[in-house]
């Protein structure tokens, strides 16, 4: 599952609001200035304020498009398939972080599958190559 923004959504709503304009100009400035910063240094200022939300959607995206198209597994494993349930483990931790990063997890269960994603990621992290 990747993550998208609704900020194109938004951008349109905003815009139909005529005192909305000046602000929206201004954004959208900021916005150039953003993605320059991303291409030059990797994250803009603005990913820094939400470091952990940034990253996590990174890896979220990352780690999904990696189980839709790998090539190969780690030797230690028996066959893609295992390779392939090891990567959703660590999909659903990171999907359970982003989906309660501002409230508290509902249960223990979620909250072991959360940290269980995170253990595998740190275990097999030299793994993810193709």
């Amino acid at each position: 599952m990747v993550r998208k923004t609704n900020i194109l959504f938004w951008a349109i709503d905003s815009w139909k609001n005529p005192k909305n304009w000046s602000r929206n100009i201004y954004q959208f400035f900021k916005n150039i200035k953003y993605a320059k910063q991303r291409v030059v240094y990797g994250c803009s200022k603005a990913d820094l304020i939400d470091l952990d939300e940034y990253l996590a959607t990174v890896i979220l995206n990352s780690i999904s498009d990696f189980k839709e198209n790998h090539h190969g597994y780690p030797g230690r494993l028996k066959n893609s398939t295992q390779w392939e349930a090891i990567l959703e483990i660590i999909i659903k931790g990171f999907e359970d972080y982003l989906d309660n990063m501002y409230e508290p997890l509902q249960g223990e269960y979620a909250e072991l599958r959360k940290n269980t994603g995170f253990e595998y990621l740190a275990k097999y992290f030299s793994s993810l190559w193709d």
